[in-house]
């Protein structure tokens, strides 16, 4: 997903949204 999109500051956005998304669900699952 990483390569399939150009550089800019919504990807940046949207990845760092990914990922605290699963940190959610790392930490609901706790």
């Amino acid at each position: 997903m990483d390569k399939a999109l150009p550089n800019s500051a919504e990807k940046q956005v949207g990845l760092r949204k990914l990922l605290e998304a699963k940190d959610a669900r790392v930490r609901a699952a706790l």
